[in-house]
């Protein structure tokens, strides 16, 4: 059975971190993020113990990077980047191809 001291050491967790919990919600609705992750996240908040955690993993968005920074071309091109490079440099498929040309059924892809 728990003493009457373990039970105050229970309340006072759960008073501290409503407290965070709090100031993670005040911070939250001062933020530039969209509505419904304002208040999902506050309904998460309001949970003892585990919420406050899990509100701060949540609400932790890296900044918006500059205009300048974004790349909005719709797909990547790394690989026609680096192709010419990496098969002047690369004997493998070479090698697939020699072995191609001898046995005439391998596939490699």
């Amino acid at each position: 059975m728990l003493s009457a001291t373990s039970h105050y050491w229970w309340i006072a967790l759960v008073c501290a971190s409503e407290v965070v919990s709090l100031w993670l919600i005040v911070r939250l609705w001062r933020s530039d993020d969209h509505l419904f992750f304002k208040v999902v996240l506050t309904v998460l908040g309001l949970v003892p113990m585990l919420g406050p955690l899990v509100t701060l993993w949540i609400s932790n968005f890296p900044p918006v990077q500059h205009p300048a920074l974004r790349d909005r071309s719709g797909g990547t091109d790394v690989l026609q980047r680096w192709q010419s490079i990496l098969a002047s440099c690369w004997p493998i498929p070479s090698h697939f191809a020699a072995l191609q040309q001898r046995s005439g059924d391998l596939d490699y892809r």
